[in-house]
């Protein structure tokens, strides 16, 4: 913030120096958890580049992203589809489509597609995952993100079973490469949980809860109570042992004759 202050009173707002400060003290109150603070100065920066600078340079892309990114942050999927298709388009016809800042959008604007129940994040997700295993390998962090984005837009069409089965390909790949408590690590085992809760079965909803409760007590050893990741985890938890207390009632009820309220008491 002080550099910023200090670059705008001395070289003026409009300058490259200045604005690269700007879109970094932005990366620095997004990481903070910031967002809507980022996502004004963000759009500032973005503004500023685009008169200074013009719409296909590689910087008013990034000004572009970075906003999405914190619409995203803000659960404001819907309103950053526009920013991500537009930087998507521009990235695809001046670096092509398998650079990889164009997959990394790609893979941003499939997965706010899948967030808003789009018919489109399927394939998009796809062409990420795909995109990114040609151009950085099968095990780069990136790609086995694409990866588990993949399966959670399989989980989103309905196929829990095809979205545990790369969703555990992704874990097992995290735990080999990034380890048991990376936080890209326990993301995919809390996405091959969710899959897991879909599908109901027995041994399923045991690993769904060894899984989640990995990823609670990770998360709140590593990144706080507080913290919206952990609270997920948290929450997340709390509904596999709800489900899976619910099936077992359901299954005993069926056995024994009983209404499953009266199996979930005994």
């Amino acid at each position: 913030q002080r550099s910023y202050d200090w670059e705008t009173r001395t070289l003026g707002s409009d300058h490259p120096q200045t604005l690269g400060t700007l879109g970094n003290l932005c990366v620095c109150m997004q990481d903070c958890g910031k967002a809507v603070q980022a996502l004004v100065l963000t759009q500032r920066c973005y503004d500023a580049r685009m008169r200074t600078l013009g719409p296909d340079h590689a910087d008013t892309w990034a000004s572009l992203s970075g906003a999405a990114t914190c619409m995203v942050a803000l659960g404001k999927d819907l309103d950053a589809i526009p920013f991500l298709r537009k930087c998507l388009e521009a990235q695809t016809r001046i670096i092509g489509a398998d650079h990889n800042s164009t997959l990394s959008t790609l893979n941003s604007l499939a997965a706010s597609l899948r967030v808003t129940g789009s018919p489109d994040a399927l394939a998009l997700s796809l062409s990420a995952w795909e995109g990114r295993a040609r151009a950085l390998g099968p095990d780069n962090i990136l790609t086995l993100t694409s990866l588990d984005n993949l399966a959670q837009a399989y989980l989103g069409n309905g196929d829990a079973s095809r979205a545990a089965v790369l969703s555990r390909r992704a874990l097992e790949s995290c735990q080999n490469t990034l380890g048991t408590d990376h936080p890209t690590t326990l993301m995919c085992g809390n996405n091959l949980a969710q899959a897991l809760l879909e599908l109901e079965t027995s041994s399923g909803l045991a690993e769904a809860q060894q899984l989640q409760q990995h990823a609670a007590e990770t998360g709140r050893r590593t990144l706080g109570v507080g913290h919206p990741t952990t609270r997920m985890f948290d929450y997340n938890l709390t509904d596999v042992m709800t489900t899976r207390a619910a099936v077992r009632a359901r299954r005993t009820a069926a056995q024994l004759g009983t209404d499953p309220a009266v199996a979930a008491s005994q």
